[in-house]
């Protein structure tokens, strides 16, 4: 992976980049519009954001919202396991899926409980890092934007580091991570490369990030995004939407408060 900028680049330093074959390269794939998300395995809508998708650690699947939320919630609506009845229970599925499947995404979540206390866990930051490298390493797109977070407030490492949060918002970026995408907007855009920023923006924007479309917007007004673009951007945005929206999921939004 293309090391991250310098963290002392002043805003000044702007557009200007290096053009080299490598780096040229490197930017074709994190510039690259990800792959859709997948299906939910049981409406078969397209799964829509992060904040709308639940991992059940009984059986490894995510599915949307709508489905965990509108259907039986004693049952795995996946693999009809029963749901854990306690936050033991749970601690128990996260590392069963760990120690039989090396998941990803239970290495990542088990990351996430010891750096917030969630299900009991004991906070321990150094520990949460150490489940986010391994996830990281996995490849999973959660675990890289938690460990390039983790180098932007310095919790469970030492010392804050930009190039560090840059490179694993990138690898996040590049798996589909919207929020990732939108962070490397706001970085680029921070030291005055704005048009750098737009083009996450957009990216993030056509996946449905509801925040970068406000941002290609304001691109658009301040004559940073071309027409062309920002109406392309306008329909990817509608039509993945559109392509995610469903009546259990909207009521499941609803009681979520989301």
């Amino acid at each position: 992976m293309k090391e991250a900028a310098s963290s002392d680049d002043s805003p000044s330093s702007s557009e200007e980049e290096c053009d080299c074959d490598e780096c040229l390269a490197f930017d074709t794939r994190l510039f690259a519009q990800p792959k859709p998300r997948g299906d939910c395995p049981i409406c078969f809508l397209r799964l829509p954001l992060k904040t709308q998708v639940c991992y059940q650690a009984c059986c490894g699947q995510f599915i949307c919202i709508g489905c965990r939320y509108c259907l039986t919630r004693e049952r795995c609506p996946f693999c009809n396991a029963a749901v854990p009845s306690s936050n033991v229970e749970l601690r128990k599925q996260l590392m069963a899926r760990i120690e039989k499947y090396n998941d990803p995404e239970a290495i990542n979540i088990v990351g996430c409980s010891y750096n917030s206390g969630m299900y009991d866990f004991e906070i321990n930051y150094d520990t949460a890092v150490t489940y986010w490298r391994r996830g990281s390493e996995l490849n999973s797109a959660q675990a890289h934007f938690n460990l390039g977070t983790a180098y932007r407030t310095g919790r469970g490492v030492d010392p804050i580091d930009l190039n560090q949060t840059i490179h694993y918002y990138q690898c996040a970026a590049m798996e589909g991570h919207e929020l990732a995408r939108y962070q490397l907007g706001t970085v680029d855009y921070n030291r005055g490369k704005r048009g750098r920023a737009m083009r996450h923006y957009m990216i993030a924007a056509r996946c449905g990030h509801d925040d970068s479309l406000k941002k290609v917007k304001e691109g658009y007004r301040l004559g940073l995004v071309t027409k062309e673009d920002f109406a392309n951007t306008l329909r990817c945005f509608q039509a993945e939407v559109n392509e995610i929206k469903s009546e259990q999921r909207e009521r499941a939004k609803v009681a979520m408060g989301l």
